[in-house]
Formats: structure tokens, sequence, C-alpha cells
């Protein structure tokens, strides 16, 4: 099954893996076989069935980029929040990392996970609980952050 709305994003999980995220408010991994030229979708990231039922046309709720790291998809809501998606538990519903009052704008994920938003705050979080660690002496900054 393929997304049912515009793929926005997409990622490289593994060297025959793929992640994508779509306005339809889903992340899909897909194996990538070079040789036999298909791609065969392996898992489904989504919402609670819940939230998914509440939140059905609500276009904050959509998915704008997704990323990969420390085993986790993360994909980023056009609100702000951040969606987190422990690979090794496929199906189980996402942590939310919430902290950004702005916009995000950019996030990284590897040995450490980073976001920052419009207003010039930067955020690093604890994926075990989600919570988000500001910079010592923490200061708005007046430019935006463009990449991280």
């Amino acid at each position: 099954m393929a997304h049912k709305l515009s793929v926005l994003d997409a990622c490289v999980v593994s060297e025959d893996t793929i992640a994508t995220c779509s306005s339809d408010r889903r992340v899909l991994t897909y194996k990538v076989d070079l040789e036999a030229k298909s791609i065969t979708l392996l898992n489904e990231y989504g919402f609670s069935e819940v939230d998914d039922k509440a939140f059905k046309e609500n276009v904050e709720k959509q998915l704008l980029a997704v990323h990969f790291g420390m085993n986790h998809l993360l994909a980023l809501s056009h609100h702000g929040d951040i969606l987190d998606w422990n690979v090794d538990e496929p199906g189980n519903t996402p942590s939310v990392h919430r902290g950004h009052k702005a916009r995000i704008t950019a996030m990284h994920c590897g040995d450490i996970f980073v976001s920052g938003d419009s207003e010039g705050r930067l955020l690093s979080w604890d994926s075990a609980d989600t919570r988000a660690f500001r910079p010592v002496g923490f200061i708005k900054h007046d430019l935006g952050v463009e990449w991280v």
C-alpha cells in the first residue's frame, strides 16, 4: 500500500530500506531491491487509532519531514510536534516530543537528537522520556535556524 496523499519527505534507514512521510499522516518504510527493480512495503507508522479519528482532517497533524537515527523514525508535524517511533516495535504508538513554540525548521538525529525552530531556539532531546533540554543560559536569538 502506498501513501494516500502527497509524499513530502524521504530518508535512508539502511542500505536497502527507505522511509517516507506524507500528508496522510503516516510514515511508511520500504525495502528497495535495485537488482530486482522492486520496492516492497515493510511497515506503517501512524498515530494512535484515537488520534487518527479525532484529527482526520486536521492539517496541522500532517507529517512534513522524516528522519532516521538511533533506531528511531522521527517525523515532524506541521505544528511542531516531533513524533518518535522505535523501529524495533512496528505498529507502536509514537512518543511525542513537544518544546518548540515556533515552526521547527531543522532536526538532526545521530549520536544526539537536536532540533531548531524559526525563532532561533535550539533543543536537544532525551529520546527515552521525550524531555527537551535548552542550552545553558538560553537566550532567544534574533535569527531563525536554517540548518543543524
